[in-house]
């Protein structure tokens, strides 16, 4: 699962990931993303990582 923190402002992506990163995470990222690099020329991410499990 990945949450947006409230970090997430300007130029900066803020994440926090648990679990287990699935096709839902990336469809919520990608349009954030995709927003963010439309309105600066470069952005900044945090991506913080706690108990992440691999693929079964």
């Amino acid at each position: 699962m990945i949450q947006i923190l409230e970090q997430t402002k300007g130029n900066i992506i803020a994440t926090k990931a648990t679990g287990k990163l699935t096709e839902v995470d990336y469809d919520k990222l990608l349009p954030l993303f995709n927003d963010k690099l439309k309105q600066y020329r470069k952005i900044r991410w945090y991506f913080e990582m706690e108990d992440l499990t691999g693929a079964n």
